[in-house]
């Protein structure tokens, strides 16, 4: 009478264990979930170098190179010891910082001096020109009054001569004033009557 019972229950042991063993083989077979994301740049641009020069910040050179003409910067018909003052505005018209440096030439080497003899150069960095005297006098003086004077009477010849503004920086749109004064040494001999020329500033903007 007992047996009957004890096989059934053996099978359905048998059964459940089965059903078992299937289950685990299911979940070991499940695909595993991926997913993934891009990371865009958002763009690259270069920047644009470029120094203005003027004198006034609505009357400059712009773009890349070039060169401008400081009509009033000059001195005719002047006597020994006479000069010229006069604001060359030198901004940043680019998009990125710069620093300045720049040196005064004069090309055709007429009223040259390496002794001091020749043409002059005084140079402060923020000083205001004032020039007094007329040629009809012969006392023509130009000064820069204030700023900070970075070269005085400095021999200008064929070879470059530094403004001494080299380490100034400006940020774009910024800008800043020189003053430069241009005059005719004390001491010129009778060798340069006569004789004119032009002074060339170069202005040479760098990261």
């Amino acid at each position: 009478m007992t047996t009957a019972p004890s096989r059934r229950r053996g099978k359905i042991r048998a059964l459940l264990s089965l059903g078992m063993l299937l289950g685990i083989s299911q979940v070991g077979t499940l695909a595993a979930w991926t997913d993934s994301a891009t990371v865009s740049g958002g763009g690259f641009s270069s920047g644009t170098l470029d120094v203005a020069v003027g004198d006034a910040a609505a009357d400059q050179l712009t773009g890349p190179g070039g060169s401008w003409t400081h009509a009033s910067l000059s001195l005719d018909g002047a006597l020994p010891g006479e000069s010229v003052a006069r604001t060359v505005t030198v901004g940043n018209a680019g998009s990125v910082p710069l620093a300045l440096d720049a040196s005064a030439t004069i090309p055709d080497g007429a009223l040259a001096s390496t002794d001091g003899s020749g043409l002059l150069l005084t140079v402060s960095v923020g000083g205001e020109p004032v020039n007094t005297g007329t040629a009809a006098t012969g006392d023509r003086h130009g000064v820069c009054s204030g700023g900070v004077s970075v070269l005085v009477d400095a021999p200008l010849s064929s070879a470059e001569t530094s403004l001494g503004i080299d380490g100034v920086r400006l940020s774009p749109e910024e800008e800043t004033s020189l003053c430069v004064s241009i005059g005719l040494s004390p001491a010129a001999p009778n060798s340069m009557q006569g004789a004119s020329t032009t002074v060339a500033i170069s202005v040479e903007a760098k990261q």
